[in-house]
């Protein structure tokens, strides 16, 4: 060993990150208001060590209570898609400030854009307050320790396959599991989130800010989601039927026959109903009235089926009932039909949508081993929804007094419409009583019989809604 040699190794610099106080990361920095803000990409797998802990069960002071079921669904919906997710920035403010070192200021008019070195204190968790994205947050975690908790479960169980001298196809396939969900894990060490990060920020001015979000956030009406919708079935199989359907395709006396940007179709226009009450009735074909779409049923779900079923549906519904032969060859258009039918209680339909689930589907569910669900049509329950159809149609019509629309006095006594009220009440227990009692009726072939819904009805008790 030479002179320099012993010199170079002795002069060996080892250097122990673990007795910083603070971690370095790359950083955006600019000025807003007075107060320095940093823009991080930060790996998700980082969030739970930088960000605070969002406990659903532990709500704070600066921020609202987080919905458990909310998180989750922000956190399975990374899981389900590896390769088109996306959640917009992470907001966070502290009382205090950041070290940063300026490697590369740019100038930008009046402003300044810097990039550098942020140095962000190990008591950040503690430091730091979420201004916006609590549910991101508390999912994003939530996934990740869900899979750490499955691969540890993974290798108990590939050790006791060992242990037991289990077949080797057996040992392989709980290795090849292993490696699955570890290579879930690890895309939270690859994918980034923009994290946001406001400075010089007290509490009066974090709640103040907190509040603002919420009041100017303009968030999407279900028409809208339909209408951008692409990934969930019931949302593209009613733009297809809405497409495509006699009763709602093109145009009704100049006017669209479906409303694709508002909820509901203005009473005074001559379209007929909205995109989103066409997505509610292909669910409730789809699922029933306390059904959920979920994307393992959308996974196993015959599409073509539930296109079928709906589009049965609604030929039943023309073939059926007056006004809508009326709708279709425009004798009559949606303002004269909203002033005359309670068929144009989108909450009737989506009743009715139900009632058809139950009778001629036969109320199918997904099998808990293939995850399969089996929608067929049983003509002989159809038949019996197309004579339910006719016997409802001549209770339908509107009376009127004092210039107001109101039901028949029949629907009153069923205590599912409010006193002077034209249309059901919507509420969720209110539809499934609904439909219990349009079963009913479909299956004593006679209307008002019972006049009520029993106590306690439901239509959906092996779904467990």
């Amino acid at each position: 060993m030479t002179n320099n040699e012993t010199e170079n190794e002795t002069n060996t610099t080892i250097v122990l990150d673990g007795y910083r106080k603070e971690r370095p990361v790359g950083a955006q920095g600019i000025t807003r208001s007075g107060r320095s803000v940093y823009i991080v990409a930060l790996p998700l797998s980082l969030i739970r060590y930088v960000l605070p802990e969002v406990d659903p069960d532990k709500p704070i002071d600066r921020n609202r209570k987080v919905s458990k079921d909310r998180a989750q669904k922000a956190g399975q919906y990374y899981l389900d898609n590896p390769d088109s997710w996306i959640f917009p920035p992470l907001l966070v403010d502290m009382e205090g400030t950041l070290d940063f070192t300026s490697v590369t200021p740019i100038q930008t008019g009046e402003g300044l854009i810097e990039f550098g070195k942020l140095e962000i204190p190990f008591s950040s968790r503690t430091d730091f307050y979420i201004l916006d994205g609590q549910h991101r947050v508390c999912g994003i975690n939530m996934a990740l320790t869900g899979l750490e908790g499955k691969l540890k479960s993974e290798q108990i169980e590939l050790k006791k396959l060992i242990a037991n001298n289990a077949a080797s196809l057996e040992i392989q396939a709980q290795e090849q599991a292993i490696e699955k969900t570890r290579e879930r894990i690890a895309r939270f060490g690859v994918d980034t989130i923009t994290v946001e990060i406001c400075t010089d920020v007290n509490q009066t001015m974090h709640q103040n800010w907190f509040v603002t979000i919420a009041d100017t956030a303009k968030g999407i009406n279900a028409s809208e989601r339909v209408r951008l919708d692409e990934i969930n079935m019931t949302s593209t199989l009613a733009k297809e039927i809405a497409e495509k359907h006699p009763l709602f395709k093109g145009q009704i006396k100049g006017e669209d026959r479906i409303e694709m940007r508002k909820n509901l179709a203005v009473r005074s226009r001559a379209t007929i109903y909205s995109i989103a009450n066409v997505r509610d009735w292909v669910r409730n074909i789809a699922f029933g009235v306390g059904g959920k779409e979920t994307a393992l049923q959308q996974k196993y779900m015959n599409r073509d089926d539930v296109y079928n079923a709906a589009y049965t549906f609604f030929d039943a519904l023309v073939s059926e009932i007056p006004d809508f032969k009326k709708l279709v060859t425009e004798s009559m258009e949606g303002r004269e039909f909203r002033d005359n039918s309670l068929y144009s209680s989108p909450t009737m339909i989506r009743a009715l949508s139900s009632v058809f689930y139950e009778i001629v589907l036969g109320a199918p569910v997904m099998d808990p081993k293939t995850f399969k669900t089996d929608i067929q049509i049983n003509t002989n329950g159809l038949d019996k929804f197309q004579k339910l159809l006719r016997l409802l149609t001549p209770e339908m019509d509107y009376v009127y007094k004092n210039n107001t629309r109101r039901v028949k006095p029949g629907w009153y006594e069923t205590t599912l419409f409010r006193s002077g009220a034209a249309a059901p009440q919507s509420g969720f227990q209110d539809r499934k009583k609904m439909v219990s009692l349009l079963v009913n009726w479909a299956d004593s072939g006679r209307i008002f019989n019972p006049t009520k819904p029993a106590v306690g009805s439901t239509t959906d008790k092996k779904k467990g809604a």
